[in-house]
């Protein structure tokens, strides 16, 4: 009861923005139509075409909420002084980042289900079955993958400097997989082993299953496991505080 309850208000604090929310949205559609835009008329009704392109969007979009719509908004909250408030056990810190994870999860599933109608109907392709496998086959590698993130929160900085470090985070890996369809570099090859973007974009789009080697699946247990001890450890104090 508690976890709905917190949940619901984190979910309609996010709301409450809704420029961003819609930002949030209509952006990866257009960065899709940007990128495609000859594509339009030679590929519009080809189904399985736009099959294999939407996976990397779905990977950056949840990728994008993990970071931003999950992780910082932990820390975000942590450095108000809001959270200091009212957790003082570790009982209360779990239904705390349980229920921020599920608004997150909430605000993922209507900013994918908005983004890929626009792309179905942008290129004329009828949404169906496809649609709702896309939709869900996404949404269940977010509710592996987020639980890993989870560390992340636990970064003793700032908000500010917690924001320059994910965006530069989300553009490295935006970057090296780019590269990657160019040139093969052993450092390149071995991050993009792990690049969330890729194991959305292989598993969607290709076809291959997550975390498909065995080692993306051992970094992801690790970072699992730092993310179970951040839990356990999570610190309520801002930073700020003790600087």
């Amino acid at each position: 009861m508690k976890i709905a309850k917190m949940t619901g208000i984190f979910l309609k604090e996010q709301l409450r923005t809704p420029l961003g929310v819609i930002w949030s949205v209509i952006s990866p559609a257009v960065l899709f139509f940007f990128m495609h835009f000859d594509d339009i008329d030679r590929k519009s009704g080809d189904k399985q075409w736009l099959l294999q392109q939407v996976g990397w969007f779905i990977g950056y979009i949840s990728l994008s909420v993990i970071l931003f719509s999950y992780c910082l908004y932990l820390i975000g909250r942590r450095e108000s002084g809001f959270v200091a408030t009212f957790i003082y056990n570790r009982a209360s810190k779990f239904i705390f980042i349980l229920s921020q994870m599920l608004a997150s999860l909430v605000m993922l599933f209507i900013y994918l289900t908005f983004f890929m109608a626009i792309v179905f109907i942008g290129f004329q392709v009828t949404p169906g079955e496809e649609f709702l496998r896309l939709l869900l086959s996404g949404m269940v590698l977010s509710i592996l993958i987020m639980p890993a993130f989870t560390w992340l929160a636990g970064l003793p900085v700032t908000f500010p400097t917690a924001n320059i470090i994910f965006s530069v985070l989300l553009m490295m890996f935006m970057l090296f997989g780019m590269i990657a369809l160019k040139k093969e570099m052993a450092v390149i090859s071995l991050t993009n082993s792990v690049n969330p973007l890729l194991i959305y974009s292989a598993w969607l789009s290709e076809g291959k299953s997550p975390l498909f080697s065995t080692g993306a699946l051992l970094f992801y247990c690790l970072m699992l496991l730092s993310s179970l001890l951040t839990v356990y450890r999570f610190r309520t104090e801002p930073v700020w505080s003790t600087q």
